[in-house]
């Protein structure tokens, strides 16, 4: 199936009329989750990518560096890939497929799986900043005094 084909039935599949194909690249939104569905004419390869969005303002930690790090978390992404977009800091998944191995509904199905992937990691990207920033509150702390020595604690 060609590549254009493949996106009219999938524009069918998901009520629309059709899907804006320019440069052999579909951009649209399903449930909130941006997507850009790419296909290479060269290599005959499909790249579904998902936004995640950017790096938190709160966290000033090595988000991108974790994220590659979970990159070898091969069973939890299934063959997906995090990146970070270095023209704009936007963090994504991504994920490449044969256009030959897919039907419509292969294609469904894996814009589904990675949807569903890019929610969790969209929490875990928000949570990374609250995470810093409370880190860093109680590192601000003074620590608390004990008002107990060790002599009032009974050995057993």
């Amino acid at each position: 199936m060609q590549f254009e084909e493949m996106m009219r039935e999938f524009a069918a599949k998901l009520g629309l009329d059709n899907l804006a194909v320019e440069d052999g690249i579909v951009a649209l939104e399903i449930d909130g989750n941006q997507f850009g569905i790419m296909h290479d004419d060269a290599s005959g390869m499909l790249t579904l990518v998902a936004d995640l969005g950017q790096r938190p303002e709160s966290a000033d930690g090595p988000l991108g560096s974790m994220m590659l790090k979970a990159n070898f978390l091969y069973d939890a992404l299934d063959g997906a890939v995090l990146f970070q977009n270095p023209e704009n800091d936007a963090f994504g998944i991504q994920q490449r497929f044969r256009l030959l191995d897919l039907d419509v509904d292969g294609l469904s199905a894996q814009v589904e799986r990675l949807a569903n992937l890019a929610d969790e990691w969209r929490e875990i990207v928000a949570g990374y900043g609250q995470a810093e920033k409370m880190a860093k509150e109680q590192a601000a702390k003074k620590p608390q005094v004990s008002h107990f020595a060790a002599g009032d604690f009974m050995r057993v």
